[in-house]
């Protein structure tokens, strides 16, 4: 059994999604996640809000101007636990909503050039009909929030919470 932690707000879409890609034909096999990191009070990522998703780390590398970043390959077609841009996570995510970093950033389908994140899926809410039926989005609707899970459900909320240095 594998934990995950996300954000309250989508935690019934998370489950929901891994229910789907468990159930489908494909049968992708995970073997580890990641989700909520707390990365610093200035780190801007997903993972600092719980609104992202890592599979498979070391076979799905990050990877920037052909150097890598994280992870240790990604060989879709070879590796079972590789992440296809064609696969039924991709599909079964970009349902929900999500947007996959395998090509989020892409501006160059050449992985020697520019970003490419295969482990990484983030909430961006709307765009999918099944994402439409709910208002689940933490920071309203930004995920460039970079405040942390505390900050962020704060500021959902219309509050701004501050941090001062002590010592």
């Amino acid at each position: 059994t594998m934990s995950l932690s996300v954000h309250s707000a989508i935690a019934q879409d998370v489950v929901e999604i891994f229910t789907e890609i468990y159930n489908d034909p494909e049968q992708f096999p995970i073997h580890d996640v990641g989700g909520y990191s707390w990365r610093g009070d200035t780190a801007t990522g997903e993972h600092n809000c719980g609104t992202a998703i890592d599979i498979n780390a070391n076979e799905n590398y990050q990877i920037r101007d052909g150097q890598i970043e994280a992870g240790s390959c990604w060989e879709p077609g070879t590796n079972p636990y590789s992440i296809a841009p064609d696969s039924s996570v991709v599909r079964i995510f970009a349902e929900h909503g999500w947007s996959w970093g395998g090509d989020a950033w892409e501006w160059d389908s050449d992985i020697s050039y520019g970003y490419h994140d295969y482990m990484h899926f983030s909430y961006m809410g709307g765009g999918a009909v099944k994402a439409q039926k709910r208002n689940r989005c933490c920071c309203s609707g930004s995920f460039f929030c970079g405040f942390g899970l505390l900050r962020c459900l704060l500021h959902r909320l219309g509050h701004h919470l501050g941090l001062d240095e002590v010592g």
